[in-house]
């Protein structure tokens, strides 16, 4: 069986696209969090801080992996980030998106 040109460039297309992704999202957790995401979800048991949620749960019900949050608010967009592992915690998609929405009590933060 040969392979023909256009089926060579569509591999090489593919392999390149997951190695870009797996390279943004490298660059985005130092650039985000300094590196420090993976041992706050392993900190946090893969768990929603709030409802506790699994990381199993959230990939099936959204299709992607639990968030990591700022609990003041100085993440990448602030002017002086707070990276310290103390000030971010686990959080699914609902609960982050109630928290930022200040539907939450000041206790959960």
């Amino acid at each position: 069986m040969t392979i023909t040109n256009k089926e060579r460039c569509r591999i090489w297309s593919n392999k390149n696209r997951e190695l870009k992704r797996a390279l943004d999202k490298s660059y985005r957790e130092r650039k985000y969090y300094d590196g420090k995401r993976e041992q706050v979800l392993e900190r946090d048991n893969w768990m929603c801080c709030i409802c506790g949620m699994s990381q199993e749960q959230h990939l099936i019900l959204f299709n992607r992996g639990l968030t990591v949050h700022h609990k003041d608010r100085k993440g990448y967009y602030s002017e002086e980030k707070n990276n310290n592992l103390d000030n971010l915690q686990t959080l699914c998609l609902r609960c982050h998106a109630k928290l930022e929405a200040g539907l939450w009590s000041e206790k959960t933060k």
